[in-house]
């Protein structure tokens, strides 16, 4: 044997030493891993020492499940009971934290935003519940398995071995065990689903009361000379409340801290207003030609690049502010509020500016002139930024305990304002589809659309009207402010749509170079890319769908909790009778199916080129034998699909012995 020989020799002697070594404790702690808590393994497998032989058997803690004789060492998956114990300890806590948002909640002074608190409380609840319940899925369907592997149940009359007797008694009383934990998870889940529906009811209710609550009319020369007397005791008030803080700050921080407070506060105003105009005037550099994807591409990145600049500036500021400042909830609802609106400034900014750009008409997809957008932008930022402060003097009117003949006054001016700019826009557009000038160069609108929106704008500032003069003051402000909310909101979604669309259009063309990586890596043909490009666009229609529509109610009457709660119920699941419903499982079982249909194809052709055709097998019988492989494969891939969404097969099987018994039995 040579030195090579020997050295590979001694190299392999030493990797199979240290492979022996690893995977041994790895198979023990396996092996120890299978025992119930507190079984003991037989005397011959624990030891094989005489001493060790005739030791005592150790006496299982006091409360800890032990197995009959019966059950071997993998009769039970390991942790059971754990899970058990953590289900119940989970359940009772949780049960007496909805017992004491239940006495808050019967609380008949409790404030509007201590009833959202709540309700976020118990859906935060109903969500931990629900990851606990999940917990017992793995257990529960191993119990069901090992049951099942038992065989039938003996029918009356009928007996079967001792030993399988009892193990199955025993696996039936841990079943039982991990049912009743999850029926108590249940229980205490319904309660908290009960307390969030409770306080979104007394939310709905008072919103309601307060969008149709009834005050003075416009017409009433009270209504202004009581808000406009009042205007100073806000000024006072507010001046008052700020020299309290600074005394505080002063006392307790120092110097230091106040300039560090309103230094901040202005640097972080300053740079976020710096770096908008740098993402505009990078989103508007050059000419977008004829790449359609390049251009609506920078009509999206400008209002986000607002919202994102925005609310970094405020997250930054409020951090700041926390750390530094002492105890003061009244000035931390101003500053939260101050920061709010100035997110929504920014993001309705962002959207306006993008879409009119009334000095660059080849990046506009309005359909309106240099003129007519230059006015659309001044009016529409003028009126966001006043919907915007409104929302803050209301926070700060509420702090300071100002009387609400005052809030109702300002809600009117505002309303009335607000009904103005929206027919000033509505004219403007009109003069603009009469005009008989050409089209701006490079101009290529992409809201032509908006057109039939002017009809339903129209009544909005009808309706708005009517409510201001019956004194529906928070009704008419309602109808006018959310029309400078929405829009913009819907605006953003139908840009990201024609982005989805230019993308297809660009990236998935004949010579692209996605299309020739698709061809080359799935040997897809030009129809099926252009397949998937259909599947890409409606599949961001329905995302934009299903984003989109609890944002824009989001917007207007229903709180971020409404929200939050119905994705949570959709994602998560919903039951229908026995069946449970979730878009998790909708969407691993597409993910599935997507993945299968793929692999089956390559498979399939895998079959005709490797198989069928060196064979020379006839080309109908090779034809025939490659579509019933794929119809096979499709059928497989059906049913993982089905098991991924989690339908359960057995009762399939039971609805067709039911329909196969009669048929059977018919002589």
């Amino acid at each position: 044997m040579n030195m090579t020989s020997r050295a590979v020799l001694k190299v392999w002697l030493a990797a199979m030493v240290l492979a022996a070594l690893l995977v041994a404790p790895v198979q023990a702690q396996s092996v120890l891993e299978q025992l119930l808590p507190g079984q003991q393994q037989p005397a011959q497998e624990q030891n094989t020492d005489n001493d060790a032989q005739n030791a005592p058997a150790a006496t299982p803690p006091s409360g800890t499940p032990t197995a009959s004789p019966a059950v071997t060492a993998a009769a039970l998956p390991p942790g059971f009971a754990e899970a058990v114990a953590k289900a119940r300890r989970q359940a009772e806590q949780y049960a007496g934290q909805l017992q004491a948002i239940e006495t808050r909640l019967n609380d008949p002074s409790l404030p509007p935003k201590q009833v959202a608190e709540i309700r976020l409380e118990a859906e935060k609840i109903r969500e931990a519940l629900r990851a606990v319940d999940l917990e017992l899925d793995a257990p529960l369907a191993q119990l069901r398995a090992q049951i099942s592997r038992l065989g039938p149940a003996p029918k009356e009359g009928e007996s079967e071995a001792e030993a399988v007797a009892a193990q199955r008694a025993d696996l039936n009383k841990v079943l039982n065990e991990l049912l009743g934990a999850r029926a108590q998870l249940a229980l205490v889940t319904g309660t908290a689903e009960q307390l969030s529906a409770r306080a979104a009811q007394l939310e709905r209710s008072r919103f309601l009361n307060n969008l149709f609550g009834s005050s003075r009319s416009i017409l009433n020369p009270a209504l202004w000379t009581d808000g406009l007397s009042r205007t100073g005791n806000l000024w006072s008030r507010s001046v008052a409340l700020i020299k309290n803080f600074n005394n505080t700050l002063l006392a307790e921080q120092g110097w230091w801290a106040l300039a560090l407070i309103y230094g901040s506060l202005l640097l972080l105003i300053a740079a976020a207003t710096a770096m908008c105009r740098m993402i505009a005037r990078y989103a508007r550099n050059g000419n977008p030609g004829e790449v359609e994807f390049q251009k609506w591409l920078r009509t999206v990145i400008v209002p986000l690049g607002y919202t994102a600049t925005a609310a970094l500036a405020v997250i930054i500021f409020n951090r700041l502010f926390e750390s530094v400042t002492p105890n003061t909830p009244r000035v931390e609802r101003i500053t939260e509020s101050l920061g709010s609106a100035f997110v929504l400034f920014a993001f309705g900014r962002g959207v306006a500016r993008s879409i009119l750009s009334p000095t660059r008409p080849g990046w506009r997809v309005a359909p309106l002139s240099s003129a007519a957008a230059s006015q659309w932008l001044r009016l529409s930022t003028f009126a966001i930024a006043l919907f915007a402060l409104n929302n803050f003097r209301m926070t700060l009117a509420d702090v300071v305990n100002m009387d609400a003949s005052f809030d109702v006054a300002c809600n009117a001016a505002v309303a009335l304002v607000l009904a103005f700019i929206v027919t000033r826009l509505i004219l403007i557009g009109r003069q603009e589809s009469q005009s008989q000038e050409p089209m701006e160069e490079g101009l290529k609108p992409g809201f032509d659309w908006a057109g039939y929106m002017v009809q339903p704008a129209w009544l909005l500032v009808l309706a708005s009207m009517i409510a201001l003069v019956l004194g529906y003051v928070t009704f008419g402000l309602y109808l006018t402010s959310n029309l400078f909310v929405i829009a913009p909101a819907v605006a953003l979604l139908y840009c990201i749509r024609r982005l989805s669309d230019a993308f297809v259009a660009q990236s998935l063309k004949p010579k692209s170079r996605i299309a020739k990586t698709l061809k080359s890596a799935f040997s897809m043909s030009e129809r099926g890319i252009n397949r998937a490009g259909i599947a890409l666009n409606a599949s961001v229609d329905m995302a934009l769908l299903l984003l989109g529509l609890p944002l824009i109610l989001g917007l207007t009457s229903l709180t971020w909790v409404d929200v939050r709660s119905w994705l949570t119920t959709a994602f998560f699941g919903f039951k229908i009778g026995d069946i449970t419903i979730s878009l998790s499982s909708i969407l691993l079982a597409v993910v599935v199916f997507g993945v299968g249909l793929v692999l089956t194809r390559m498979v399939t052709g895998w079959l005709d080129r490797r198989i069928l055709t060196p064979t020379d097998m006839d080309a109908g019988v090779r034809n025939s034998v490659r579509t019933a492989s794929g119809y096979i494969a499709v059928i497989v891939v059906l049913l993982l699909a089905f098991a991924a969404a989690g339908v359960d097969f057995s009762n399939i099987a039971i609805v067709a012995g039911a329909f196969a018994n009669p048929i059977a039995t018919r002589p």
